[in-house]
């Protein structure tokens, strides 16, 4: 799951003092101008930006650069490496550093416009053909096994249905029965008759392990052991009974069996195109993987053991080629469902388990890595049977009113989600069901298509994104050391770091941020339910509105003016986006953390309204 996205009428803004990040919107903005003050307000803004950005444009350059070279070295250069570098170009926002590349060649000028001419559909077609051919190379008649086991599953359905329904159904309650019965002698009252019945029956999904505990394997260990001593004895008394349930647990086992050979083959095939071996991946997952103390309290109070779960990371940092950077693990009060923050933070809910976690680490690359994003947008697109269509009346599941999904017969109806071209959930609901070999034969066989960008997207290497996360790891170890060190050696800081924030924010900022249009690019709304939580947005230039941030008022306000401040580049720090900085101003806004950049002696600088 994503924050979600909502779309208010485009905006317009009144403030003359909106940021400008490139010249063409700062000499419209004083066009737009009607007064001097005006016109002096802009500039100052401006010029201000201006100083920073010229000491960025070097590194800026030599990165494009370094894109370019790949490119050449390449006859026909491949969609998805030309599509990353133009969204590089993009994000960057850099004008100074693309006409010093553009101008540096003619051939850098041919190379920048093929990449801006690129679209998700050329993306999409590479990326699948890849998956394709992984799956030529790796899996040996792969679709006519897929076949042999819907064939199985159906013949275990109709089994089912005929042993608990007609003569037989009365032999399964009574087997049931007594079951339930033998527990709640022995004083388990804690787990619902109906959850046991259903794993008597093999239904394993009951197994919840907030019901059962820390005791859960000793539980469904005695239920399948009473349950084998009850058939013993309906077998002398009922022999056609007992011959139809051998036959379905042979035909459980044995797709039980073909599942895990899927499995296997996939994982193997996903291995042997990673760049990571194992023990890498396990000194990643150890090296770059935060979690926080309330965090490990809650994995241990969900069974689900730190070890395991780092364990995890590390398998799906593998399955991933290493398309992941540093990842930290938080827990957020009023959370309906676990969620991805930005390229680095997840958040856990209440039921959080393996299958979750593949998923959010989904979100995570595609917020790196802009290619494989493009060919999920197109995915959707290209499949989308209608308009969005409510989640909530197309499943009957707990969505809100506004998240919406474009209709297909995709694995799962939240895979068509629409975030307004943001975010996507193809890539998440497909690296999920690699935790479990159940759902990655059923994913296999019910979407082939999707498998294959699945494959393609885990696939894909680029020197230079990887080049980026290491980077990126390197500075999070600083970071998170400095966090934890602040917790101890700038306690006595917070006092003042909460008064600077006081003094830097004028009287009247949140009204502004209240009103219609927001301010300088970003608005707050009342929840309508909840009047003491606010969420905060960030307004894009065409007019769409993105979930950075859900608080308080006087929390969302102070995150508001670090964004803002940011975006003008006047911190003593400088983060690319705003994805990129909601990891670090949540810790200094609804934490104890206080910035390691903060000086008391300079306090923080002003907000101009």
């Amino acid at each position: 799951m994503r924050a979600g996205e909502q779309k208010l009428k485009p905006t317009t803004w009144d403030s003359p003092v909106d940021f400008h990040s490139t010249l063409e919107s700062a000499t419209q903005a004083v066009r737009d101008a009607k007064s001097f003050g005006d016109i002096v307000a802009v500039f100052s803004v401006f010029s201000r930006y201006g100083k920073v950005i010229s000491s960025e444009t070097p590194e800026l350059v030599a990165s494009l650069e370094q894109y370019i070279e790949r490119i050449q070295s390449s006859p026909r250069p491949a969609a998805d490496v030309l599509y990353e570098f133009a969204a590089m170009a993009r994000i960057a926002r850099n004008d100074a550093a693309l006409t010093t590349v553009r101008d540096a060649s003619p051939q850098n000028a041919h190379i920048l416009e093929m990449a801006e001419s690129v679209i998700p559909d050329e993306v999409r077609k590479i990326i699948v053909e890849s998956g394709a051919s992984i799956i030529q190379n790796n899996f040996s008649g792969i679709v006519s096994k897929t076949q042999e086991l819907k064939n199985l599953k159906e013949e275990l359905k109709g089994l089912h249905k005929g042993i608990y329904s007609g003569k037989f159904a009365e032999i399964t309650k009574k087997i049931n029965g007594k079951i339930v019965a033998s527990l709640r002698r022995d004083g388990v009252f804690h787990v619902p008759g109906y959850i046991i019945s259903g794993i008597a029956e093999g239904r394993m999904e009951f197994a919840k392990s907030e019901i059962f505990g820390e005791h859960m394997d000793e539980l469904i260990k005695r239920i399948a052991e009473m349950k084998t001593s009850l058939m013993a004895q309906e077998k002398a008394d009922n022999p056609e009974y007992s011959a139809l349930y051998s036959r379905m647990k042979s035909l459980a086992k044995e797709i039980e069996v073909r599942e895990e050979e899927t499995f296997e083959s996939v994982k193997k095939a996903l291995e042997s195109v990673s760049p990571v071996s194992k023990e890498e991946a396990q000194t990643w997952a150890t090296e770059n993987v935060y979690i926080a103390p309330n965090v490990a309290r809650k994995l241990k109070k969900i069974n689900y053991p730190k070890e395991q779960f780092i364990n995890d990371m590390a398998e799906v940092y593998r399955y991933l080629g290493g398309k992941l950077g540093p990842v930290e693990f938080i827990l957020q009060k009023g959370t309906r469902r676990a969620f991805a923050r930005g390229r680095s933070q997840i958040c856990l809910d209440s039921d959080f388990n393996k299958t979750t976690l593949f998923h959010e680490c989904g979100h995570l690359v595609e917020h790196w890595d802009r290619a494989a994003l493009a060919a999920s947008l197109s995915f959707i697109k290209n499949r989308a049977q209608g308009a969005p269509k409510s989640l909530k009346v197309m499943t009957g599941g707990c969505y809100q009113p506004g998240e919406k999904a474009f209709p297909d017969s995709f694995i799962d109806p939240y895979v068509g989600k629409d975030y307004q071209g943001e975010a996507s959930e193809v890539f998440s609901m497909a690296l999920q069901q690699m935790a479990s070999p159940a759902h990655l034969a059923n994913f296999i066989e019910k979407d082939p298509e999707h498998f294959k960008l699945f494959l393609g997207v885990c696939a894909r290497q680029s020197p230079e994104l990887s080049q980026k996360m290491r980077d990126v790891e390197r500075k999070a170890k600083e970071t998170y050391a400095d966090r934890e060190k602040a917790k101890s050696d700038r306690a006595e800081l917070r006092g003042p770091w909460e008064k600077a924030l006081r003094n830097a924010i004028p009287d009247g900022f949140s009204e502004l941020l209240k009103a219609q249009q927001g301010f300088a690019g970003y608005a707050v709304l009342q929840d309508a339910r909840k009047k003491s939580q606010w969420t905060l947005y960030q307004i894009s230039d065409d007019g769409w509105w993105r979930v950075l941030y859900k608080s308080t008022l006087p929390s969302v306000t102070r995150l508001a003016y670090l964004h803002i401040m940011n975006d003008r580049r006047e911190l003593p720090v400088h983060y690319e986006t705003a994805s990129d900085a909601t990891t670090d101003f949540f810790s200094f806004i609804c934490s104890d953390a206080v910035p390691a950049w903060f000086d008391v002696e300079k306090g923080l600088p002003g907000l101009e309204i």
